[in-house]
């Protein structure tokens, strides 16, 4: 689709160069020409992978015997000046979700399911200028030929997600809080982290009141992020063909060189129907690389008056892959048949 959208608009503007031809002037006349264009950019592309992971078991946490837990942990109840022989003020809890009422849920995750392997690719439009210059050596029939060069900027960005699911386990303990910190200062606010050593805060009783074995479902969400600053420089021969006064055909090959300056992001989230076990990893690299290659281009231009000219052009510019890395996942950049779709002015001099 981006091909085909970006060859309609070059034969558009070529058959509006006939028809708005200025018959007073003719850049073929001339040595040098500067031309600005703005630029579209198809055709370029960013494939994503992540790593799988398998299915893991874990031990329930123990009975009454300092549980730790994913989302908090309970302690030794023989601390020497506990109000009750049974309490404990070496606990803590990580969200607000696990107060129900006046007691305070315990969970672990003791069964994990596998996440599937991410990959994934996406493609962009990306917009941005370039500037080139243009010096006419002499002609070869009825062509003028010559050497240009050419330096351009585009920002490209994209991005790939996708889920897995499975069934898991949860182990959920229930605790109670020692009846001398009611009613004024419970619950404490999570994220709580209480010791014996601080001498202060609530007191727990270190046994579990209830445990709930369930099997729960887990879900996996992936997400990468590829942002790339690319500028290019194109340095070859051209050749231009009069093909009315005032009007001009240009074609092109020769060498093109990139500076690639990206960010590449990604995030992995886990999250199940108790929140407080629900868990984000993320990551991020910033490279910059040289990816080198070669480019061919078409273009026309419609004199305007005074040396002036309205240019548009198709640029096929073929660069060398980039990849990145970060944890295991991996992001490649796919520079080798992207599209350069240009319009803007020029002047001959």
């Amino acid at each position: 689709m981006h091909i085909r959208n970006s060859v309609l608009f070059v034969l558009l503007f070529c058959v509006g160069a006939v028809v708005f031809v200025d018959n007073e002037c003719s850049a073929a006349a001339s040595k040098n020409r500067f031309y600005a264009r703005g630029v579209a950019v198809f055709n370029s592309s960013a494939d994503f992978a992540g790593p799988a992971s398998g299915a893991m078991s874990y031990d329930r946490p123990p009975l009454n015997k300092d549980p730790i837990y994913d989302d908090g942990y309970v302690g030794d109840f023989r601390q020497a000046g506990a109000p009750n022989p049974w309490v404990t003020r070496d606990w803590g809890y990580d969200h607000p979700s696990q107060i129900d009422g006046r007691y305070v849920w315990m969970h672990t995750a003791t069964e994990v399911p596998a996440m599937s392997a991410f990959s994934g690719s996406d493609d962009d439009m990306g917009f941005g200028a370039e500037v080139g210059f243009q010096h006419t050596f002499g002609e070869i029939g009825p062509f003028f030929w010559g050497a240009e060069a050419n330096v351009g900027y585009v920002n490209l960005n994209f991005s790939q997600s996708g889920s897995s699911s499975g069934t898991g386990e949860v182990v959920s303990d229930k605790f109670d809080p020692y009846t001398v910190n009611l009613p004024g200062g419970w619950p404490p606010p999570a994220p709580f982290r209480g010791s014996f050593a601080s001498g202060a805060g609530p007191w727990l009783y270190a046994a579990s009141e209830q445990r709930v074995v369930s099997a729960t479902p887990f879900m996996f969400e992936r997400y990468q992020e590829l942002d790339t600053d690319l500028f290019f420089l194109k340095v070859g021969p051209f050749l231009r063909l009069p093909v009315l006064k005032g009007v001009n055909i240009d074609g092109g090959i020769g060498f093109a060189a990139g500076y690639a300056k990206s960010d590449y992001r990604w995030n992995d989230r886990m999250t199940t129907p108790v929140e407080s076990l629900n868990r984000s990893q993320s990551g991020s690299v910033s490279e910059s690389d040289f990816p080198l290659g070669w480019y061919a281009s078409a273009g026309v231009s419609v004199g305007l008056g005074k040396k002036w000219d309205l240019n548009g052009g198709l640029q096929f510019m073929s660069l060398q892959d980039v990849s990145f890395e970060s944890s295991g996942r991996r992001a490649d950049l796919r520079l080798g048949e992207t599209l350069v779709v240009g319009i803007g002015l020029g002047k001959s001099f």
